[in-house]
């Protein structure tokens, strides 16, 4: 850790009333030497350095629970990649799809879907679209775009994930917000 870090997170727990009396940490002089001059009163517990990530990293006692890290994913020429990618109506965990697209070698598709929720300004401002309920038309920059209903975009999606044997998804932070809005 940084020394800088780790002087405000110190400072943070004094802040809200909680006191550090022991640190645990390397032999890095900086971050030592710094935490010293606003907390006199900290003790340090030396920590016994070691290589990490290798199979046979000593510990100091057996935790039955501890599993080893499995080794990187060999990527094979026959791997089928689904790159895809999904436009909301926001950036909140309360949102609708705007569009979706999606690529698997020569195979694409692309759809601006009809949302059931109000765009926010701050998301009409990032990918140009907006839609107007009243009229049910959707527009990007202006222009108006044809759209579908989600369910039909889902489907079209099903159907290119199908041509592959084993697909493998790829994508933008879709594991935080795409994965959890399809």
């Amino acid at each position: 850790m940084e020394p800088d870090m780790a002087l405000e997170m110190t400072h943070n727990l004094k802040d809200n009333g909680r006191f550090i009396h022991v640190l645990h940490a390397d032999n890095d002089s900086t971050t030592t030497a710094r935490l010293e001059v606003d907390f006199k009163e900290l003790q340090k517990s030396k920590v016994k350095e070691a290589t990490t990530y290798e199979n046979n990293v000593e510990v100091n006692e057996l935790i039955p629970d501890i599993q080893e890290i499995s080794s990187p994913k060999t990527i094979n020429e026959s791997d089928n990649f689904v790159i895809f990618y999904l436009k909301t109506t926001g950036l909140s965990r309360k949102i609708d799809i705007t569009q979706i697209a999606a690529a698997c070698g020569s195979n694409t598709f692309q759809r601006y879907v009809i949302p059931r929720l109000e765009i926010t300004q701050e998301a009409c401002t990032i990918t140009g679209i907006t839609f107007s309920h009243s009229s049910n038309k959707m527009y990007l920059i202006g222009t108006i775009v044809e759209t579908c209903f989600g369910e039909q975009s889902l489907l079209v999606l099903i159907d290119l994930l199908k041509l592959n044997n084993i697909p493998i998804l790829v994508g933008h932070k879709i594991a935080n917000l795409d994965m959890l809005v399809l």
